[in-house]
C-alpha cells in the first residue's frame, strides 16, 4: 500500500471536494461524451520512416506496436505486454535500457462515428511531455503548444472528424531536464521513461451550435450552518460563426433557475450564478458533508444545460459538497482547523500514485478502503494528483479529505 506517514509541509490544507468536472451522459446524439480507452498501439517512433500523415491513415500498420490502453505511460505499455517482467524485483528496474525512452512514441487508435455531430471535441487530460497530434492525415496540434503534463487540452475537430472509421495518431515527446514535468522525488526510483505518454484520459465530446464546459460550485455556510448559500458557474462556448441567443439552466436540488445569453461568433463566456439573485440557491437546513468519523458525507449534483431555439445544445453535471473549512490558533500558537464548526484532528499520511501510473478505480477504492480502516481521514498528495477523477470522487464519497501537495 501506498500510505506512508509524513507530516512535512502540512501549512498547505485543502479539504476534499477538489472536484472536477464530471460530464452528463445521454445517447442523445446532438451531445455525449465518449472516452478513447481501448483499441490503442504504441510504438517507438522511427523518425526516418514514420509522419504523421501516414500514421493517421487507415491502412498505417507498424513494425512492431504494443496493445494499450489509456490512459498509459510507455513503460506500463511495455509491461503489460510482457517485454519486462519481474521490474519490481531485485535490481531489474535499473536493467531497463533507457535509451529507448530519450525519442517520441506513438500512440495511435481508430474509432467509429455513425453520425457525425455539429461539433466535436477531442480532449487530453494529461499528456507527459509534449505531443503532436495528427487526425486522419492531418495535423491538428502541435507540441508548441500542447506541452505541460498539469494542463488540459481541447481541439475542434468539427471539420477534420468523418462519419465511419477515424484514425487518431498521437506523437509524444519525453520531458527533458528543466521541463515542468512529474517526479517521485524521494518516493520512488525513476521511471525508465520517466513517466512520458497519455498518462491521463483521452476523450470525444459532441454538442451542437454551443458547448458549456468547467461546471463549478461552492457554497457559503452561516454562522449557525442552517442556511447555505451556493455560487455556480459554467463556461459557454460558440462555435460557430454567426451569433447565438439562448438561455443556461441551472438545476440543483430540485429546483431550476435560468439565465440569458448571447454569445458573438466564437465567443466564450462564464456565466455566473448566486444566490443573492436567484433566491432558489439558498438552501435551508443543508445536508453537510463530514469527513471520516464525525458525520455523513453527503454530496448534491448540479445540472447545466443550454437551451437554444427550443433545443438543448449541451449539458453538464457536476457532483459538490457543502462544508466550511476554517482554522484556529492554540494558545501555545499552534495551527488547528474545524470542519463546520467542529476542530477536526488532521490523521493521515502522504500518498504517492503507481510507479507506472497504472492506478484504476478499483485499486484507488482499495487504497481509500485501507485508509478508512485504519481510521485516517486525509491523504496528502505528492506530485500528482491521481490519473482521474476516480480518486476525488472516491474521497468526496468516503468523506476522506485532501492535501494539495506539490514536488
Amino acid at each position: 500500500m501506498k500510505l506512508f506517514y509524513s507530516w512535512y509541509r502540512f501549512g498547505l490544507f485543502v479539504a476534499a471536494l477538489l472536484l472536477f468536472s464530471s460530464c452528463s451522459q445521454t445517447t442523445n446524439p446532438a451531445w455525449f461524451t465518449r472516452p478513447l480507452k481501448e483499441n490503442w498501439q504504441v510504438f517507438k517512433a522511427l523518425p526516418d520512416l514514420d509522419n504523421g500523415t501516414a500514421v493517421s491513415a487507415p491502412g498505417f500498420r507498424p513494425a512492431r506496436a504494443y496493445k494499450a490502453t489509456v490512459p498509459s505511460t510507455v513503460m506500463h505499455v511495455l509491461v503489460q505486454n510482457g517485454v519486462y517482467i519481474d521490474v519490481f524485483k531485485d535490481m531489474n528496474l535499473k536493467k531497463v535500457p533507457t535509451e529507448q525512452f530519450r525519442s517520441p512514441w506513438w500512440y495511435r487508435t481508430e474509432f467509429r462515428l455513425d453520425r457525425l455531430p455539429q461539433t466535436l471535441l477531442l480532449r487530453f487530460n494529461g499528456i507527459n511531455y509534449k505531443a503532436d497530434v495528427w487526425l486522419n492525415g492531418k495535423k491538428i496540434g502541435d507540441h508548441a503548444q500542447l506541452k505541460n503534463p498539469f494542463r488540459q487540452f481541447t481541439l475542434n475537430i468539427s471539420k477534420v472528424a468523418k462519419e465511419g472509421t477515424n484514425v487518431l495518431a498521437v506523437l509524444v515527446y519525453p520531458p527533458r531536464p528543466g521541463d515542468f514535468t512529474i517526479g517521485f522525488v524521494d518516493w520512488n526510483p525513476a521511471p525508465p521513461d520517466h513517466n512520458m505518454g497519455l498518462f491521463r484520459g483521452v476523450s470525444l465530446e459532441a454538442c451542437t451550435e454551443t458547448g458549456l464546459s468547467a461546471p463549478y460550485v461552492v457554497s457559503t455556510l452561516s454562522k449557525d450552518f442552517h442556511q447555505a448559500d451556493l455560487t455556480a458557474s459554467v463556461v459557454v462556448t460558440n462555435y460557430t460563426a454567426v451569433e447565438q441567443f439562448g438561455k443556461v439552466f441551472l438545476k440543483v436540488n430540485n429546483d431550476s433557475v435560468s439565465k440569458p445569453v448571447t454569445l458573438l461568433p466564437h465567443e466564450t463566456k462564464k456565466v455566473l450564478f448566486d444566490a443573492g439573485e436567484f433566491p432558489e440557491l439558498t438552501i435551508r437546513n443543508p445536508k453537510l458533508w463530514w469527513p471520516h468519523t464525525l458525520g455523513t458525507p453527503h454530496l448534491y449534483r448540479a445540472s447545466f444545460s443550454f437551451h437554444n431555439a427550443g433545443k438543448i445544445t449541451d449539458r453538464k453535471s457536476i457532483v459538490f459538497g457543502i462544508r466550511k473549512v476554517s482554522d484556529f490558533y492554540t494558545k501555545q500558537g499552534f495551527r488547528g482547523f474545524k470542519i463546520n464548526g467542529k476542530k477536526i484532528l488532521v490523521r493521515g499520511g502522504g500518498w504517492v500514485d503507481h510507479l507506472f501510473l497504472d492506478d484504476t478505480h478499483e485499486s484507488y477504492r482499495n487504497q481509500l478502503g485501507y485508509v478508512k480502516n485504519m481510521n485516517l481521514n486525509t491523504i496528502r498528495l505528492e506530485g500528482f494528483w491521481g490519473n482521474s477523477q476516480s480518486l476525488y470522487s472516491l474521497c468526496d464519497s468516503l468523506g476522506i479529505m485532501v492535501m494539495a501537495g506539490w514536488s
